[in-house]
């Protein structure tokens, strides 16, 4: 079991051959409570694993979430206080004016996100382009109309935030 921290740029993660993947991209804002995000920006560790079918997280013993069962625990991390929602990020993402300084917006995005809103604008940015890539819209169009200044400029955004260029994303076919 491996839990990735808010990742700025492309990072390894030590799967193996034969392991079974289930992912959860969590909405931004939700944040574990129990663990500074500082310290898990671009970190990918291991769990704990006290058997094959279960990992420890938080000092608590769980079981291998499926997806039938992945909304219940979900719900049991936040009712246990391990999962949370930082309000100040969500109105941030929206363009919801806070009831502070855009300057206060910005150091309080950064400490509860690891990033900050800039970067995360621009990893959006790239995860739109993909899918949009992977739909069949043309190179040119998509950086007409995700704001890219050229092309080029959304080459090198593309490489930095998912590792390849536009074209072998398209051709993956895997989301970001």
């Amino acid at each position: 079991m491996l839990l990735s921290g808010p990742s700025s740029r492309t990072t390894p993660v030590p799967y193996l051959a034969g392991n079974k993947n289930f992912g959860i991209r969590f909405q931004l804002g939700t944040i574990f409570t129990h663990i500074p995000v500082m310290e898990m920006v671009d970190v990918t560790v291991e769990l704990p694993m006290p058997a094959e079918d279960s990992f420890v997280l938080g000092g608590i013993p769980w079981s291998l979430p499926t997806y039938e069962n992945i909304e219940m625990f979900l719900a049991e991390l936040a009712e246990q206080g391990l999962l949370s929602s930082d309000p100040v990020v969500r109105a941030a993402l929206e363009g919801k004016v806070a009831d502070m300084s855009d300057r206060s917006v910005q150091r309080h995005f950064k400490k509860a996100t690891g990033l900050p809103p800039r970067r995360v604008m621009q990893i959006l940015r790239a995860r739109k382009a993909v899918e949009l890539l992977q739909q069949g819209i043309p190179i040119p169009d998509v950086a007409s109309e995700l704001g890219y200044a050229d092309q080029a400029h959304m080459t090198r955004m593309l490489k930095r935030y998912t590792g390849y260029t536009p074209l072998r994303n398209k051709q993956r076919g895997e989301p970001v």
